[in-house]
């Protein structure tokens, strides 16, 4: 396993926002688990984020890092994946289960548009449904 992910996780559940999934919907105000991803664009200068938040088995809204703190503690993750692997990530996911406090990280080294959520919000919401309970 690449190297602990622990302040990276810690920086993203100190400064998050959520909205809501379904325009018909408040912003949800409880979740148990999160899936959060940032890509890595224009040769690795800048990150976009996007998240996801669950409920139970059901998606409650987005999950969205605060770039403006959590961009730096991706790109010190990543620097230090990257110098012990070898690899370097265009992007990564962050899965987090709040109640068992089970993560799990995952890179994609290839295909920067793995995890763009755009067009393909709903399957990517789906593919990244963390199970961490």
């Amino acid at each position: 396993m690449p190297t602990d992910p622990t302040d990276l996780i810690k920086a993203i559940l100190a400064n998050y926002s959520l909205e809501a999934g379904n325009i018909h919907h408040p912003a949800p105000t409880n979740w148990d688990e999160f899936a959060a991803v940032f890509i890595f664009k224009d040769d690795f200068d800048s990150i976009t984020s996007t998240g996801f938040a669950y409920e139970g088995e059901e998606f409650v809204g987005f999950f969205i890092p605060d770039s403006t703190v959590v961009d730096k503690k991706v790109r010190a993750y990543r620097a230090a994946m990257t110098s012990e692997s070898g690899e370097m990530a265009v992007s990564i996911a962050v899965q987090f289960n709040r109640d068992s406090g089970r993560y799990k990280t995952l890179f994609e080294f290839d295909d920067p548009k793995r995890w763009d959520d755009t067009p393909r919000r709903w399957e990517i919401r789906a593919d990244l449904r963390p199970n961490l309970a």
